[in-house]
């Protein structure tokens, strides 16, 4: 997943911790076959995960400070 993160954006390599920590917050938040059909995030906090956040990985974004 983290690959095909880079690969699909063509993002440089150098981001690849970043892709990494995107790849497992959005495996946690997918339903899994063991758990019934939920999310590991709904079986460790027994509510469903918000997902109105989630944005394209490797669009811009500008930070306001």
């Amino acid at each position: 997943m983290m690959r095909c993160l880079l690969y699909a954006r063509n993002v440089p390599k150098r981001f690849w911790f970043e892709a990494l920590e995107t790849a497992v917050y959005l495996k946690n938040r997918c339903e899994h076959r063991a758990l019934s059909g939920r999310t590991p995030f709904e079986a460790l906090l027994g509510v469903a995960p918000d997902l109105s956040h989630l944005h394209t990985f490797g669009c811009r974004a500008w930070v306001l400070v």
